[in-house]
């Protein structure tokens, strides 16, 4: 898929909590945690999907959190390009030509949802695409 077998999300923590800081976002929101699904079952949070790679969590008290899945696998980042496709970003996605360029539209897309206030994944895919120009991709 791009440099690695997998993404080690946890190895670009620090690039995540500025990119949150970029954008006015509390760098504390951010978890990186094994599993997103075990992670929302254990905190009475909706998840159906077993290989989700991150998710944004808002809440009416205004608090956030933005889950990572600590380890990225090429299938789910084939997973996640194929979603992305679907929803007609054939031209975006072969953008998204290295792991770490795949990394950062998907902390865009996350972000994307305090910053817009909505959950729908075609804006939020749209709006990050337009921001990677930000981080010279």
């Amino acid at each position: 898929m791009g440099e690695n077998n997998m993404i080690r999300v946890t190895e670009h923590r620090i690039f995540i909590e500025k990119m949150l800081m970029d954008y006015n976002l509390k760098k504390e929101w951010l978890k990186i945690v094994p599993s997103i699904q075990e992670w929302c079952q254990k905190n009475d949070v909706e998840e159906d999907h077993p290989f989700r790679i991150a998710k944004c969590i808002c809440r009416t008290d205004g608090t956030r959190d933005l889950l990572f899945a600590e380890e990225l696998t090429d299938d789910m980042i084939s997973s996640a390009k194929g979603s992305m496709m679907i929803r007609g970003f054939l031209s975006e996605v072969s953008l998204l030509d290295t792991d770490f360029k795949f990394l950062i539209h998907t902390v865009l897309h996350e972000i994307a949802c305090p910053i817009l206030r909505t959950i729908d994944q075609v804006t939020r895919d749209e709006w990050a695409f337009a921001q990677m120009k930000k981080y010279a991709i």
